[in-house]
């Protein structure tokens, strides 16, 4: 990565003062927590591109190949089982964690209904067609943000765990907003 830095990738320097989360879960067999455990690895020990103080790991779920959800949605599995739609209810709130880590203390969780939209955006410009990643990707925009005159691009975006095979034809339609 090193050698690639700043020519075939941006400049590794860029991550050295970001606040990194990591998840995996301990029943992963897709991934799996030896595959995370050498990105913890390559973040902080070996390519010591950040300090281990700027890097949660969380690897204490019993979480199988799935996005971690804290409720119980229609179609929904049980934390132990890797099917689609790949969304499972493992009382712990992945999101949430990841984004209370990076950003700092949350607003209350809006258990309402929600109002806004999807949009649509062509995520080719970041990585080709084939590699692991729909051509298409989507951004949920709450109503109130729509309003706002300009709205800035997202700093970061939570990547699909490698091997889910979600993408918008296999999940159900009213689990797309």
């Amino acid at each position: 990565m090193k050698n690639w830095s700043g020519n075939r990738i941006d400049d590794v320097g860029n991550i050295a003062h970001q606040r990194i989360y990591l998840f995996t879960g301990t029943n992963d067999t897709t991934v799996g927590p030896h595959v995370t455990d050498q990105v913890y690895q390559l973040y902080v020990g070996t390519g010591q591109f950040v300090s281990a103080a700027n890097v949660k790991y969380d690897n204490t779920s019993t979480a199988v190949h799935t996005f971690p959800t804290d409720f119980d949605g229609s179609g929904d599995n049980a934390c132990n089982i890797s099917t689609s739609p790949y969304i499972s209810n493992c009382h712990f709130r992945w999101r949430g964690a990841a984004l209370q880590w990076i950003h700092g203390p949350l607003n209350a969780r809006n258990d309402g209904t929600l109002g806004g939209s999807l949009v649509r955006f062509d995520q080719t410009e970041f990585i080709a067609a084939g590699h692991g990643m729909d051509a298409a990707g989507w951004l949920y925009v709450p109503t109130h943000c729509a309003a706002r005159p300009a709205m800035p691009a997202p700093r970061r975006a939570a990547r699909l765990p490698a091997g889910i095979r979600q993408h918008r034809g296999r999940v159900p339609e009213q689990r797309r907003l």
